[in-house]
């Protein structure tokens, strides 16, 4: 009851729904349960209770420890205490703790003070030895600042100025500094004197201490108020990946990477913690190096690779790791930008002491189509065939029927192995040179690659990468510049359209595509898809992000910060089709070609004050400052027909006629002011609170600014004094909560203004304006309320590693097109609705440590992610478009669709529900199925092994799903004139028979026929898509190197790297990550071999 009434409380003040705020309070038990079933936590009754003593002349160490036998209390002293302790008489029955000091200390020149669980005993201030105790810590690069020295024993501490120096008065004698800075492992040591202490610290090698690129600065696993996901650059090298995105499949919790198509360059979708806007953009905030990055490509009218991917420009070899935020405080100060996540990218620099080095790598491999689909062979194809017209009681046509009549029913062609089943060639080369001084560290390096296609010809992706970074830091630490570059110019030259639809459906008996002198086969009834490969798709992309962060010391507590950035990006497109790949029958005589042009320009400004002072064992942080930026883009869409030169197809000089489709400029503009505190408390207690107030051009005139901000929270238990001596094997416990809000602004430019277009027809030779939306001055933000609470354990000195974390988040505000009345001359007007979206997730990330040792190691990890996804409100849904495919209650992924009850034994044709038995099988009225296309769950599991100078690294990934299966995409009823799956073998052929596949037809007027028509809508076509896949496979081997005295000899590293080599699914269809419903390439299975030589 008490449960149930808090969590209407927390209805009022998150304004979460109830089943939200249930789950919530299911997720803090669930991590209170985890959090104290490790700990086995159990005080004695004395700690809470009484203590008895009883000694005559006793010694007074005695006493003490049996003190802390009765307590679970324990004692610090000062330097010469000890020699100050005279005999006791005591006699005490169920004493306070308080009373029981004073009467063993009483009489003695000594004074005690309890700070949690440790009783300090010191010297009176007339005997006391205070130090006055200072010193300078610093690692191999030079001195850190803003490392924490704090005194163990009375907990009073401070923080390094930028040379590294701090000074601490009234130290007692003998007491313990502790010293700790993110990104190194902490230190600690006894001071005896007064003497300066110099505390050099390494590098921190537990994954948790690790320093991790976050929202406007660097924090550690162990410090942080929400779980951190982050991958290594080392993690994402070793994949055979062109595309950093790939990277994270199946590594990381909470965020699913779906590959949409296998051909290079293509488009990459990411969720991070689902899908939270139903018409506006869901694509995650990219953050290269501190400055925003397009969160879209420039690909206007590339079919072949869709959309294509924004991060194509950059090699996943220049990474020096990704951080994915979606918690709370983490987002919510990015504000608007955020609502989708956030993924930061820090790019490879010269280490700290690292000297100076140059390496050089190269690759060489091969691509292969990984799945297959089983299609039938020329002897089952033409059975099916014939079998259909006997089923029709018809006769083949010479007209129409030309796969029996006309073409030769001998030949076979596997058409999956000649257009798509060809070995794709690859490789790549690589130089970089680095180098690490005491102020000035550099580092460049340069790529080049070419990548073949499984589609055979000269069909090709040639990608040309550059990267540099440039840092410095002043001999006293007050001022620090780094600058970074990263430029591509990347190239394609590929088939206008992808031939995977072509090698699923062409008749197995389908003569040759070219004749003897080499033209095209335009045989009666053949679409020949080497004619349609022969219109192709070009495009050339230039990209260049440079990037600027300087910082200065204004004083040892204040630092004045200013990154800038700026991206130029453009992409020429041109799509060519010679009036030799047309079909002569079509009486076109000339070649036509489009023509596409892209262009972006943008720059940020990000001013900003840090300030950061220790008071005591208090630790502040504050930072505050501002965003602007601004973008503009220009493109057009060209048609231009009537080419008679083949030459002159790739010119707009050589076409007859033109025609604009599109032209347009679009400027964004985008100002805010965010902050951030932070405090934290005696390396245990942790707070932060964000906030940000955002300005978009990109609402009316009274909606462009709102605010957006977050709390976080965390507790280090296993940082607090009493669990040292009671949980050995316990080495992290951590309880962290957030909660914010954020916007979402991908919703295009000038949606809220009137926009006219060009008419469609001319009229007296000119092409009038006509409008197309009507303004909306009340156009406003898409709201996101994010919650997480995350528990994360370490056990066995963080050997093994346990963090589960729940995820809530509730959109509303959705901007959707919504109707209008007739009168207003507009069918629809985008504005915001009362549809709201929840998201939710239970996430669960394993590391351990099986074996460490100096010839063998072996590690691995897991996660696993549940997600839900669900519409919980759309007020009048049914008035609007979206009631055909949106359902409350149900996933956004939701597919609505007729029921499908099987084959009628009788008839042979399939059977459907008639839900409002008007005796006819149709939507709306007949849609009862509602399938769910969201993950149940999904995860990966790695594992490293090392074996002297081999290593071996392994990622699986599973998902497990629903997917649309091959019926979605087949477009003919088996019996056509189209290959079939043998899975249709299977079909019915006698009454009485029970059958999964209804029997064949080739009559598009017949009932089977439209009976299959229903099928291709009913809820048959999406069946299970789950799948296990040996995701990537790397084995390097480190050639030993022995060095002799005054010489530098290279190590060099041979590896093997291969992706999607295996995959487990019982998937109906090309594949079950793609599931192609459109036609496009599977992911390839590849295998890379190289030679990296470091000097």
């Amino acid at each position: 009851m008490g449960n149930m009434q808090t969590s209407n409380v927390i209805v009022k003040v998150f304004g979460v729904c109830k089943p939200a705020a249930g789950a919530l309070f299911r997720a803090s038990h669930l991590s209170l349960l985890l959090v104290f079933m490790s700990l086995h936590f159990n005080f004695s009754a004395a700690a809470q209770g009484k203590v008895t003593l009883s000694a005559d002349q006793a010694d007074i160490s005695t006493l003490l420890k049996n003190i802390e036998a009765q307590t679970g209390y324990h004692f610090w002293m000062e330097d010469g205490v000890t020699t100050q302790f005279k005999p006791v008489s005591i006699h005490g029955l169920n004493l306070t703790l308080h009373a029981a000091l004073d009467l063993v200390l009483k009489d003695q020149p000594l004074t005690y003070k309890i700070i949690d669980h440790i009783i300090v005993v010191k010297l009176s201030n007339a005997t006391s030895t205070a130090l006055q105790v200072s010193g300078t810590v610093r690692a191999a690069s030079g001195p850190l600042e803003n490392a924490s020295v704090v005194v163990i024993q009375t907990g009073k501490g401070t923080a390094t100025s930028t040379q590294g120096t701090f000074r601490l008065p009234d130290v007692p004698r003998g007491a313990i500094l502790a010293v700790s800075c993110v990104g190194f492992t902490p230190q600690q040591r006894t001071v005896h004197d007064d003497s300066p202490q110099v505390f050099t610290l390494v590098p921190a090698e537990k994954e948790l201490d690790v320093p991790v690129i976050v929202a406007y600065g660097v924090a550690s696993q162990r410090t942080s108020t929400s779980h951190i996901n982050n991958l290594t650059g080392a993690q994402v090298a070793i994949q055979p990946v062109n595309n950093a995105l790939f990277a994270l499949e199946g590594t990381l919790p909470g965020i699913f990477v779906q590959q949409v198509t296998g051909t290079t360059g293509g488009q990459v979708s990411i969720q991070i913690g689902g899908r939270s806007s139903i018409s506006s953009g869901n694509d995650p905030l990219y953050i290269i190096d501190g400055i925003p990055f397009p969160s879209t490509s420039l690909v206007q009218t590339g079919g072949i690779i869709n959309q294509g991917s924004p991060l194509q420009f950059l090699s996943p070899q220049d990474i020096e790791g990704i951080t994915v935020l979606k918690d709370a405080t983490s987002t919510a100060i990015y504000g608007s930008r955020g609502a989708n996540g956030v993924v930061l990218i820090s790019t490879k620099k010269a280490r700290p002491g690292g000297g100076t080095g140059f390496s050089a790598t190269t690759t060489a491999g091969i691509g292969m189509i990984d799945r297959r689909v089983p299609m039938l062979s020329t002897p089952e194809y033409l059975q099916m065939r014939h079998e259909a017209f006997a089923k029709d009681g018809a006769r083949p046509d010479p007209a129409k029927d030309y796969d029996l009549l006309s073409w030769d029913t001998t030949r076979y062609t596997d058409w999956q192995k000649a257009l798509i089943g060809h070995t794709a060639p690859q490789w790549e080369q690589r130089l970089s040179f680095h180098s690490s001084g005491p102020a000035l560290r550099t580092y460049f390096s340069a790529g080049y690659g070419k990548e073949g296609t499984v589609m055979g010809q000269d069909f090709h992706s040639n990608r040309a990468t550059g990267h540099g970074s440039i840092s410095y830091r002043s001999t006293k630490g007050r001022l620090a510049v780094a600058v970074s570059f990263n430029g591509s110019l990347v190239r394609h030259y590929l088939p206008a359209a992808d031939p995977t639809s072509f090698a699923l459906q062409l008749p197995p008996d389908a003569p040759a595509g070219r004749l003897p002198d080499g033209s095209f086969n335009w045989a009666p009834g053949f679409n020949n898809p080497y004619a349609n490969m022969a219109q192709y798709y070009k495009a050339r992309s230039h990209t260049a992000d440079i990037t600027s962060q300087i910082s200065y010391a204004i004083w040892n507590s204040l630092r004045l910060k200013f990154n800038a950035g700026v991206v130029a990006e453009k992409m020429d497109e041109i799509n060519v089709g010679p009036v030799a790949s047309i079909n002569p029958s079509a009486g076109i005589t000339t070649g036509r070609s489009g023509f596409g042009k892209n262009s972006l320009q943008s720059w940020t400004m990000e001013p900003m004050l840090e300030y950061s002072h220790s008071i005591a064992r208090a630790k502040v942080l504050l930072l505050a400052g501002a965003t602007l930026h601004r973008a503009s883009n220009n493109n057009y869409i060209i048609n231009a027909t009537g080419y008679t030169d083949p030459n002159s197809l790739e010119s707009i000089r050589g076409a007859a006629a033109i025609d604009t489709l599109t032209n347009q400029s679009l400027d964004y503009r985008y100002l805010s002011g965010y902050g951030r505190a932070r405090l934290q408390i005696k390396e245990r207690y942790i707070m932060e609170l964000t906030g940000r107030r955002d300005g978009s051009s990109r609402f009316g005139p009274n909606r462009q600014y709102a605010i957006f901000g977050g709390v976080g929270a965390a507790w280090l238990i296993s940082a607090e004094p009493w669990m040292h001596s009671r949980f050995n094997t316990l080495s992290l416990a951590k309880l962290s909560f957030t909660y914010g809000t954020t916007g979402n602004d991908q919703i295009g430019d000038y949606a809220f203004q009137n926009r006219y277009i060009q008419a469609t027809y001319p009229y007296g030779g000119l092409r009038g304006l006509v409008p197309q939306q009507l303004s909306n001055n009340d156009y406003s933000w898409e709201e996101s309320r994010k919650l997480n609470i995350s528990v994360d354990l370490g056990f066995l000195k963080d050997r093994i590693q346990l963090s589960a974390t729940y995820y809530c988040s509730r959109t509303s505000q959705e901007l959707l097109t919504l109707p209008l009345s007739g009168v207003t001359g507009f069918p629809s007007i985008t504005r915001n609705s009362g549809a709201v979206i929840m998201n939710r997730s239970w996430e669960f990330t394993l590391n351990a440590i099986a074996v460490q040792g100096h010839r063998f190691a072996w590690t691995w990890s897991a996660n696993l992610t549940f997600p839900q996804n669900k519409l919980t409100s759309f007020p009048s849904i049914n008035t609007t478009s979206y009631a055909g495919v949106l359902q409350v209650g149900k996933s956004l992924a939701v597919y609505k669709a007729i029921h499908a009850t099987g084959v009628d034994p009788g008839t042979g044709e399939y059977t459907f529900l008639d839900v409002n038995q008007d005796g006819q099988i149709a939507p709306p009225g007949d849609l009862t199925a509602y399938k769910s296309m969201d993950q149940q769950y999904y995860g990966g599991v790695s594992t490293k092994i090392t074996v002297g100078q081999f290593s071996i690294d392994l990622l699986f990934q599973f998902v497990k799903q629903q997917g649309f299966n091959y019926l979605s995409f087949s477009g003919n009823a088996p019996g056509g004139i189209a290959n079939q799956p043998t899975w249709v073998l299977a079909r019915w052929r006698d009454v009485g028979q029970r059958a999964s596949v209804q029997k064949f037809t080739q009559d598009y007027s017949s009932t089977t026929y439209g009976a299959f028509a229903n099928l291709t809508s009913s809820d048959a076509i999406v069946s299970d898509a789950s799948y296990v896949r040996l995701k990537s496979l790397s084995v390097n081997y480190k050639v030993p190197v022995k060095n002799e005295p005054h010489q530098n000899r290279p190590e060099i590293d041979i590896f093997l790297r291969m992706a999607n080599m295996l995959t487990l699914s019982e998937y109906k269809g090309p594949d079950p990550e793609t599931q192609s419903v459109l036609g496009f390439m599977p992911p390839l299975r590849t295998i890379i071999v190289g030679v990296a030589l470091n000097l």
